[in-house]
């Protein structure tokens, strides 16, 4: 019996499903941008909360202490943050809220149009409000990492990095939980309190980050630009949209 079935339908039905279009947020980079955005909000949040523990008090200087005096925070210095709103409560709501509205875009939202630029946007109220200024710093990054994925061809440098993205965020998403809360709880529990330790976490972590999000939109453009095509020239294995093609062709 004959397939009536169209060859550019069976195509799309056996294209595969990891396969990005350049220019389309997905697949190794909305992950790496999803998973750390988050981390980004929760850790706004929790400069939000150090802030509303202060109460009604005026904000005294555009720079300052998110949790003075708190033992558990001093290898953090009190986590700095730094705020154009007129009270330590205010700043500290506001925070909240956009914290978590940071984190809720990241892991909803971020595949929208423009979601990169909103994240962008979101990342710089939660500067200006008391969000700190890692989670802000971090936002900005990886709202910026979202913007161009997969339109050039991938290198060999390229590929040679792609399989790297799921260690550079597991590395980079323990890194950023050692600092926050695992110097707090250090300190708590063991009261070490080291500015070097501090210092390398923090280096390791966005060394990790940078390398997550380089590997994971060298795994795009991969991904985008038809990793199989170059094996099939070669002598490789035929892409499986083409395999789908012959075999619509050969039933008709």
């Amino acid at each position: 019996m004959r397939s009536t079935l169209d060859p550019r339908v069976a195509a799309r039905r056996h294209r595969p499903a990891a396969a990005t279009s350049p220019g389309e947020l997905g697949g190794a980079t909305g992950v790496v941008v999803s998973v750390l955005g988050v981390l980004a909000g929760l850790v706004g949040i929790e400069h939000g909360v150090g802030e509303l523990g202060q109460g009604p008090a005026p904000v005294q200087s555009v720079v300052f202490e998110s949790w003075p005096g708190v033992a558990a925070f001093a290898p953090l210095d009190g986590e700095p943050a730094m705020s154009l709103l007129p009270t330590m409560q205010l700043s500290g709501t506001v925070s909240v809220a956009v914290g978590a509205a940071v984190a809720v875009w990241s892991a909803l939202y971020l595949r929208r149009p423009r979601g990169g630029l909103v994240l962008i946007a979101l990342s710089v109220v939660l500067l200006l409000v008391g969000g700190g200024f890692g989670p802000p710093l971090l936002g900005l990054v990886l709202g910026l990492a979202t913007l161009g994925v997969g339109r050039r061809p991938p290198g060999s440098v390229a590929r040679a990095l792609a399989p790297l993205w799921r260690g550079a965020l597991a590395a980079a998403v323990l890194g950023y939980l050692a600092l926050m809360p695992g110097t707090v709880l250090l300190q708590a529990l063991a009261g070490v309190d080291d500015a070097d330790l501090v210092a390398a976490i923090t280096a390791a972590a966005f060394a990790a980050l940078g390398l997550a999000v380089v590997s994971a939109r060298a795994q795009d453009r991969v991904a985008a630009h038809g990793a199989g095509a170059g094996a099939g020239a070669s002598g490789g294995p035929e892409p499986p949209v083409h395999r789908a093609l012959d075999q619509a062709r050969t039933t008709t």
